[in-house]
């Protein structure tokens, strides 16, 4: 689905390493070729070995674009999400491992890897997310326990790295969708105003209005005055439309796709 595909722009979470401490860079070509083995070394023996083959053909930081590009491929075309779910929790284990260990003598370095750690944990939030009415994809409640609490593990990190308005907006855009998954909706709708919040102090128009679109989803989902957020709803999305960028055409139809998942 391109509006899912590009709403939680995937990332191969590879920290940007300075010039004097980046890894010996492996080439494309390489991390295609590792890539590839690895899911085939999951297909014909198991995940933990496909994880075990990566590491012996990448160092600690090189591994890191790797763990993505894996499962990325094994979700999108493989369709096979237990073996995704178990590769980006590999990765971000790994990551947050590695930040431990750098925490003391190389903060920057364990910055970076906490960071590409916070971007898998969102890809894995949101590839569990059964919001998205992704046919292909059965999304079961093991997968969702994992993907929601991959959420929370993404605020929280997007929190501890301090970073700016716009991933702040987008973690807690992801941890609002939880809760609408989950029916609590007055959580969902305090989410979705934190992500308007800092939606609008980065000057993201289309984010700020996806915001106010999720609000009016939460209450319709909710049945708090229905006719009246749908009006709301119908506004947003005429808002976007005329906006007319990128994100705002991608953005307009998901409320929809929602309320249908979600049965209303």
């Amino acid at each position: 689905m391109r509006c899912r595909r590009m709403l939680i722009v995937l990332s191969l979470a590879t920290p940007a390493w300075a010039a004097s401490e980046a890894p010996k860079t492996l080439s494309r070509e390489r991390q295609m070729a590792i890539v590839a083995a690895a899911r085939n070394v999951a297909r014909e023996e198991d995940t933990f070995a496909a994880l075990e083959y990566l590491h012996a053909n990448a160092d600690a930081r090189q591994v890191v674009g790797l763990y993505s590009m894996l499962a990325g491929g094994t979700y999108w075309k493989d369709k096979d999400l237990p073996r995704a779910v178990a590769f980006l929790r590999g990765g971000i284990q790994h990551c947050l491992r590695q930040a431990q260990l750098a925490d003391g003598s190389d903060p920057a370095a364990a910055g970076r890897f906490r960071g590409a750690a916070k971007a898998m944990a969102y890809n894995l939030g949101s590839f569990t997310w059964p919001g998205w009415g992704e046919k292909s994809i059965e999304v079961t409640r093991a997968d969702q326990a994992v993907g929601c609490d991959a959420a929370r593990c993404t605020l929280r990190l997007a929190r501890e790295l301090k970073q700016d308005d716009k991933p702040l907006a987008n973690a807690h855009w992801l941890v609002g969708a939880w809760q609408l998954a989950r029916e609590e909706y007055d959580a969902a709708a305090e989410s979705f105003e934190r992500t308007r919040t800092h939606a609008n102090n980065a000057n993201d128009a289309a984010l700020e209005l996806m915001a106010r679109g999720y609000a009016a989803v939460t209450k319709i989902l909710a049945g708090q005055d229905a006719p009246a957020e749908r009006k709301k709803l119908d506004e947003v999305v005429a808002a976007l439309k005329k906006l007319g960028t990128e994100d705002a055409k991608i953005y307009a139809p998901q409320f929809a796709t929602v309320l249908k998942v979600f049965g209303k």
